[in-house]
């Protein structure tokens, strides 16, 4: 097989289980407008890790997940675009050939920008543009899947898992249970739980683009309300489009004059 230590039989599995998987997660993304995908892929790394056991459980959950990952989220994503055409009125025949199209170009555009990438030679570093934050914590995942929790986790992680995930149920609690003089004060622990996965500078973002959004709605309440959205969209959309300008000058060895970063407080540049 193509990754040592993953069986063929494994790949199969997670193919009928990602099926079973899909319809659940179209559903509640048709309903909330929300692709659980993620965690469904985070389920499967669990299980598929813990049958793999020490000897390859890691690439077997690694993998599975993957499979699982991509199929329930396109699941989500075909139901959406097909709703998306209904209310629109688009032609069906049109989204499904646009669907099969997209699907397609696909196969040959993911391999090609993820080669873009990786030829940086900076993909997985914790200093560089790309640390891939999410691929250490999906590892970490399929180690506790395959070797347990008492040999693969730190002292104390239990413990700290415990008291935060019972502290967010009681935050989310509260945040439902205040009035909503007092409901906007109180902190989103998932809001709080981003920037440990992607980095402090996802949190600064939040910041900046937070107060400019207050001062808008204070300045022109009507405007705010109407265009921020749409503001918000384009500057995530320009972000995201910048990261391919940025890799290939990184290809190139070609530094921005200014920069800002978080180091530890040991590193000299």
């Amino acid at each position: 097989f193509l990754y040592e230590g993953v069986r063929w039989y494994q790949v199969l599995v997670s193919y009928l289980l990602a099926v079973i998987m899909a319809l659940p997660n179209a559903y509640g993304d048709g309903l909330t407008d929300w692709d659980m995908a993620s965690m469904y892929g985070k389920l499967g790394i669990l299980i598929f890790a813990a049958w793999g056991g020490e000897d390859g459980g890691i690439q077997t959950g690694l993998v599975t997940c993957t499979v699982l990952l991509v199929a329930v989220s396109t699941a989500a994503h075909l139901m959406q675009d097909f709703r998306t055409g209904y209310m629109t009125l688009c032609s069906p025949k049109s989204m499904m050939a646009s669907q099969i199209l997209g699907a397609w170009m696909g196969t040959f555009l993911a391999p090609l920008t993820f080669e873009l990438f990786w030829k940086t030679g900076e993909v997985g570093d914790p200093n560089g543009p790309y640390p891939s934050p999410l691929s250490k914590i999906y590892r970490a995942m399929a180690v506790v899947g395959s070797e347990g929790l008492s040999s693969a986790l730190p002292p104390k992680c239990g413990s700290f898992v415990l008291i935060f995930f019972f502290g967010t149920i009681a935050l989310n609690l509260a945040r439902d249970l205040v009035s909503k003089k007092w409901r906007p004060y109180m902190p989103v622990p998932m809001a709080i739980g981003i920037p440990f996965y992607l980095g402090a500078y996802l949190a600064v973002d939040m910041c900046i683009g937070s107060a400019v959004k207050l001062i808008w709605a204070a300045v022109d309440p009507a405007g705010c309300e109407m265009f921020s959205m749409a503001v918000a969209a384009g500057l995530l959309v320009g972000d995201g489009i910048w990261t391919i300008p940025s890799s290939i000058l990184a290809m190139a060895n070609l530094q921005p004059p200014v920069c800002m970063g978080f180091q530890d407080e040991n590193f000299h540049a």
